[in-house]
């Protein structure tokens, strides 16, 4: 099923079409999935804003990865939580007034300007820049201190995590151009799980689908987790830790249930599903994924994982799928009418 609209040409559809382009940004060059209209009567294409965005979010989102650019809501993160305003951070690594905030708007710094990011992204070294920059005062320079101190003890436990990989900081192709989730990916989970019937395969072909249609239609993740190819299909990394993590933390308990003589646990929730945590089209993207395939077999489910490119050309390894190179080339039936 394709996403339709009303075409602006005639008394009838435009449907959405997808092909690959070559676009340029600062002299580089990228590919992305070109995203159009058609109508189905004069054959015209056309773009609209929608369509448009998605467009420029594949471009401007490689264009990061491949420059080590930090993302806005990276840059954004470490200026809260060294408890600096916008203009006092423009002000301690010298961008001018109003440079800094459009970073946090999503406007792409440039490269000198990238690396000093990354530098102030550390708490001992953005503490130096602070010291020398001589726009703090006193009480300012102690409050930081405390913080940046704080800061570096805590670093050791997300270390951790990271390698757990239950959490980092990344945002690349493997993420969804999103930084990890942790409380979507849970609440993705609780969503899944409410009926009572699923397990943990068909649970994560629930996930899998919900994120990498939801970067189809809107140029990122629902929950930022990377996902890997294994035998029975797409999974998220090292979903073992992930689950335990769930169960931790209280967010789901297990349960031991018999069928057809043979023993299974089962993730049960123990919170409620907070919906406040996704926008409408994501909210649209779980029950769109949910309603069309409760009803199958999950050997069914995990089959039709196996048609899909992004687990074909990396299940020998047991790689990392890319959002960007396989979610617009998802083999399976999804691209409901009222999502792109």
């Amino acid at each position: 099923m394709e996403k339709v609209i009303d075409s602006p040409f005639a008394d009838g559809n435009a449907v959405l079409k997808r092909k690959l382009k070559k676009m340029s940004f600062r002299k580089e060059e990228f590919e992305v999935y070109d995203l159009f209209y058609k109508c189905e009567i004069t054959g015209k294409e056309f773009s609209t804003s929608e369509t448009g965005d998605i467009v420029l979010r594949q471009l401007y989102n490689q264009y990061r990865e491949k420059n080590n650019i930090l993302f806005p809501e990276q840059i954004k993160e470490f200026r809260e939580k060294y408890g600096l305003s916008s203009l006092k951070m423009s002000s301690v690594l010298g961008f001018g007034p109003n440079i800094y905030k459009s970073y946090e708007k999503g406007d792409i710094p440039n490269k000198s300007n990238s690396t000093l990011l990354n530098i102030a992204k550390d708490p001992k070294q953005f503490y130096e820049i602070a010291l020398n920059s001589k726009q703090l005062s006193d009480a300012e320079l102690g409050k930081l201190k405390d913080i940046t101190d704080k800061l570096k003890k805590e670093d050791f436990i997300f270390q951790i995590e990271k390698y757990l990989k239950i959490n980092s900081d990344e945002i690349s192709q493997y993420t969804g151009y999103v930084k990890r989730n942790f409380d979507k990916f849970a609440n993705m989970v609780l969503f899944f799980i409410n009926d009572g019937r699923t397990f943990t395969t068909r649970l994560n072909k629930y996930l899998f689908y919900s994120d990498f249609i939801c970067y189809r239609n809107t140029g990122y993740s629902m929950s930022g987790y990377p996902y890997s190819a294994i035998e029975r299909g797409p999974v998220p990394d090292d979903y073992k830790s992930l689950f335990f993590k769930l169960w931790e933390t209280d967010i789901i308990r297990t349960k031991e249930v018999t069928i057809d003589g043979k023993s299974f646990e089962q993730f049960v929730p123990a919170k409620e599903f907070d919906k406040k945590l996704f926008n409408k089209t994501e909210i649209l993207i779980l029950n769109y994924v949910y309603d069309n395939l409760k009803y199958n077999k999950t050997k069914d489910i995990i089959e039709q994982s196996h048609f899909e490119k992004g687990w074909i050309e990396n299940e020998e390894g047991k790689d990392d799928i890319s959002y960007q190179k396989y979610a617009f080339d998802l083999n399976i039936f999804f691209t409901a009418k009222n999502i792109i």
